[in-house]
């Protein structure tokens, strides 16, 4: 089977062997190489670079690292495998400095056309629906190294991706300059770790360091995005918790072991939190205030719902939402088979922008992704539904909004649908905009009520009076 069968088997064919019916006039062309019956004889043999087709060109890379590096440790097990080898040995525990693991890549935006011509919008901005899907990619590979105890024997851990604790965009970023895109190790406990991702864009002719030290104050210009990717550890075996190599401070800088205290005293908050020693386990009910304001909410939302001529600056919170639904394919796979979890966020991404586009009459500037939270994993042949809805807008210029999405796994066949994940994005409303621009967010229910609250004070750091002032 040739590289190109190989390719066009990915690129063309479902989940079940057949012929996509989209873009069936290409496809038409392809019978002659491989029927439905013979792509399930040949998928085994398929090469695993198979499953990177449709991914970015650093996603490519970055996957292709992880699998050399396993291809090797597989030949070093074969030569090392004798009678005395009964299977694959416990994962040892090997302490490891951060820049062990760490893993830098380079964008050569201004020099190569084709690679700007992949990654730019019509603005001339980086499009950061692919750009999320290689912080996804160099995340896990940083995940991936630093818990490979480098001992071929031992069976390699399974990393998940927990929740991504926030993406922040400085400004907008432009693709016509180059960016150097960098992980490394931030914290570690006994089964999880965090990774830190930023990345760092460099005007033409201006020196470009290949290795940018990260959270250093005196790079904040070139500083263009930064995010923290959570995730655990679990056996392949047994599917528990597993014990992940430790973190040692060689070679840290003054502001990466400042920035490891902080990870390491939030992970200790979360963890009292939810074992019910936390000041949010011990907090009681909402205090008046809030409940009185949540009632006023709604009271809003409800006259908007029975006299929609009478109040002219509001939009009812049920009335900004799109919503998207489909089947996930064998080209969206990640290195474990399942669904990657980039490409999730990508259609995120995807469809916030519109509804921010739909409801302000603007496109808007992403500025921050708000924590993240992968709650189930998504497998191949999945029907995924993504729903999405401004929760909340601020009054202040330029104006913050917030969009809300909810991915569900659905199970026709079950009558079962489940939560796998939330996105909250962040959006800055800085031009003209329609005359919906102006208008609120009105909730019409106590849940919408609570979504709008947790989306003012909690993503955006706003307190209950100043939203009472909002909507007075």
């Amino acid at each position: 089977m040739t590289l190109l069968q190989v390719y066009l088997q990915n690129k063309y064919l479902d989940m079940k062997g057949y012929m996509k019916l989209f873009g069936v006039h290409r496809c038409l062309k392809l019978r002659p190489l491989f029927t439905p019956r013979q792509v399930r004889s040949l998928s085994s043999a398929a090469e695993p670079e198979a499953t990177f087709t449709e991914k970015t060109p650093i996603t490519i890379q970055l996957w292709k690292l992880r699998h050399a590096h396993h291809k090797a440790e597989s030949a070093s097990k074969a030569r090392r495998s004798d009678a005395t080898e009964g299977g694959p040995r416990e994962h040892g525990l090997v302490r490891k400095a951060a820049a062990r693991s760490r893993v830098d890549v380079n964008y050569d935006l201004s020099s190569d056309p084709s690679l700007r011509h992949i990654y730019q919008d019509f603005n001339g901005n980086l499009l950061l629906e692919k750009f999320l899907e290689d912080l996804d990619a160099l995340a896990g590979n940083v995940a991936f190294f630093h818990c490979d105890d480098g001992v071929p024997a031992s069976s390699p851990l399974a990393l998940v991706t927990a929740s991504v604790e926030e993406i922040q965009v400085f400004r907008n970023i432009s693709a016509r300059e180059d960016i150097v895109l960098s992980g490394q190790v931030a914290w570690v406990g006994s089964s999880s770790l965090e990774v830190l991702v930023e990345a760092h864009q460099y005007a033409a002719g201006a020196a470009k360091p290949a290795s940018p030290t990260l959270l250093d104050p005196s790079a904040a210009g070139t500083r263009v995005l930064s995010s923290v990717f959570t995730y655990v550890a679990r056996s392949r075996e047994t599917g528990k918790a597993a014990q992940v190599n430790p973190l040692c401070g060689e070679g840290m800088t003054e502001h990466e072991a400042l920035f490891h205290r902080r990870r390491a005293e939030a992970a200790a908050a979360r963890k009292a939190q939810q074992q019910g020693q936390g000041p949010a386990a011990a907090a009681e009910e909402e205090d008046t205030a809030t409940k009185q304001l949540m009632v006023g909410l709604v009271d809003r939302g409800k006259a908007m719902v029975d006299m929609p001529a009478l109040v002219s600056r509001g939009v009812l919170m049920g009335s900004t939402a799109l919503e998207n639904t489909f089947v996930c394919q064998p080209q969206k796979t990640n290195t474990a088979g399942n669904v990657f979890g980039g490409y999730l966020l990508h259609e995120a991404l995807t469809l916030a922008q519109a509804s921010m586009y739909m409801f302000s009459g603007q496109l808007g500037s992403l500025t921050r992704v708000h924590r993240i939270s992968f709650r189930w994993p998504v497998h191949i042949g999945d029907l995924i539904r993504l729903r999405s809805r401004v929760s909340y807008v601020t009054d202040e210029w330029p104006r913050r909004a917030v969009c809300d999405i909810t991915c569900h796994v659905v199970k026709p066949e079950q009558a079962r649908s489940t939560l796998s994940s939330r996105f909250s994005f962040v959006f800055s409303l800085g031009g003209g905009g329609a005359a919906g621009a102006r208008k609120q967010v009105l909730p019409a229910t106590r849940e919408e009520a609570a979504a709008l609250l947790t989306a003012a004070c909690t993503v955006l750091g706003r307190s209950t009076e100043e939203v009472a002032d909002e909507y007075r």
